[in-house]
């Protein structure tokens, strides 16, 4: 029970902050998933191989803050039924996929 009372608050709070606009409330509510997020990044870094693309030309630190904004960009489209976290997954996936499609060459040049 306390669980389904934590998930609703969290909910509540992202919800709230998406509606008002306000990035830094919203970046607040996801504070718990920070670390877990960069884990999962960096799964999905190791996984399409591009460790040194990563942390190079797109520090760990960024990848989360473009995931946390993609979030807040598209919050009002995260289907409902699905947990934050699972959600969370898949804009993580596809911020890295999307980097893993920019050529190397083009990703060191737009870094510089």
């Amino acid at each position: 029970m306390a669980n389904d009372e934590m998930v609703r608050t969290l909910d509540d709070l992202l919800c709230r902050a998406a509606e008002e606009g306000d990035y830094w409330a919203f970046r607040a509510a996801l504070a718990m998933y920070e670390h877990w997020l960069r884990r999962c990044i960096n799964a999905r870094v190791l996984r399409y191989g591009m460790e040194g693309v990563l942390h190079r030309n797109r520090p760990l630190d960024q990848m989360v803050e473009e995931v946390c904004l993609a979030a807040f960009d598209t919050y009002a489209q995260r289907p409902r039924a699905l947990p934050v976290s699972a959600w969370l997954e898949e804009l993580a996936a596809q911020c890295v996929g999307d980097l893993a499609k920019v050529p190397p060459e083009r990703l060191t040049a737009s870094t510089k």
